[in-house]
């Protein structure tokens, strides 16, 4: 703290560029409101649908590890319960760093884990969730820990953000180039090959549609059940950016246009 404070002393503002180019498309409480265009009834997932429904489906106390990608960039949005533990980061070359960053959290809560919270609204007896937001691109990247999670006996829910590939990248460059593409997996099969043979500690599931969706997400938010590993995969479009993706892919172009 100490040395922040005094880095802090010693930042000149005036050399920050705290506003975005005026021909950028500005992210406003208007943008806030993610109208969806099909009023709730699209039998498709979308990055509009998670960003306005997700939030909901947690509670106070809970951990978050999420993934670097492009839903990541919805979840500065997200409207938290109090005392949730939110985890990532978001430096380039960096996918693949949720899957091993939620075994060491997931290590860390068999010992302690209710040590994040701090009052709150949190019940004495609640045992905090570990969930893990995940890509697919991403998760390629480092799966063989889902083996070692599964070895450790951490309780887990796992969403697998399924759009074919590495979206985040098909938003900044290529959006049709294969070198964005990965090959198909059976996601709901990866624990039958990771150890959990007869499916005793693991429970796999497909998920395609909002209502879907959402009950599986309500059996998990009210389930008092803290063993053995969720795992959701859930299929989104290919070329569906959230809106502050968008808004940040946008920017940079016009950056390098200016050069």
């Amino acid at each position: 703290a100490p040395i922040l404070k005094e880095l802090y002393k010693r930042i000149d503002v005036s050399k920050l560029s705290l506003q975005y180019d005026s021909n950028v498309t500005q992210y406003t409480n208007e943008t806030m409101r993610l109208e969806d265009p099909t009023n709730g009834q699209s039998s498709i997932i979308t990055q509009v649908h998670l960003q306005k429904t997700m939030p909901k489906f947690l509670n106070p106390g809970d951990v978050v590890v999420c993934e670097t990608g492009s839903f990541q960039f919805s979840v500065r949005d997200f409207a938290f319960p109090s005392q949730l533990k939110y985890i990532s980061q978001g430096f380039f070359l960096s996918i693949g760093m949720a899957l091993p960053a939620a075994l060491g959290v997931g290590i860390a809560m068999q010992d302690h884990s209710n040590a994040h919270i701090n009052g709150g609204n949190v019940k004495e007896d609640y045992k905090p969730r570990l969930i893990l937001f995940e890509g697919d691109g991403a998760a390629q990247m480092t799966i063989q820990e889902l083996s070692t999670i599964l070895k450790c006996n951490i309780p887990l829910e796992v969403i697998i953000w399924n759009n074919n590939g590495y979206t985040i990248e098909r938003a900044i460059m290529g959006p049709t180039r294969s070198y964005n593409d990965v090959m198909s997996w059976k996601w709901t099969k990866l624990f039958e090959a990771f150890g959990d043979f007869d499916g005793k500690y693991t429970n796999s599931t497909l998920i395609q549609c909002p209502s879907k969706l959402a009950l599986k997400l309500e059996e998990l938010k009210n389930s008092n059940k803290r063993s053995g590993i969720e795992l959701l995969e859930v299929k989104l479009g290919e070329l569906d950016f959230p809106e502050q993706l968008k808004c940040m892919v946008e920017a940079a172009a016009l950056k390098r246009n200016k050069k």
